[in-house]
């Protein structure tokens, strides 16, 4: 359930810095910052969803 959300917010993602580049008509160098930006958060989402459990010995 959690990677299907993910990789919903990820199209969903793409899609909307797709229209925004086209609609605001923003500079190459500005798309690239916004980009590296939402990456990271991107990432910190997907270490989020996708860590995988411990298992302790005890």
């Amino acid at each position: 359930m959690k990677k299907t959300i993910y990789y919903s917010l990820l199209v969903v993602w793409l899609l909307s810095l797709a229209i925004c580049a086209f609609v605001l008509k923003l500079e190459p160098n500005t798309l690239i910052f916004i980009y590296v930006i939402t990456q990271g958060l991107m990432v910190s989402i997907y270490l989020n969803v996708f860590k995988k459990k411990s298992c302790s010995k005890s």
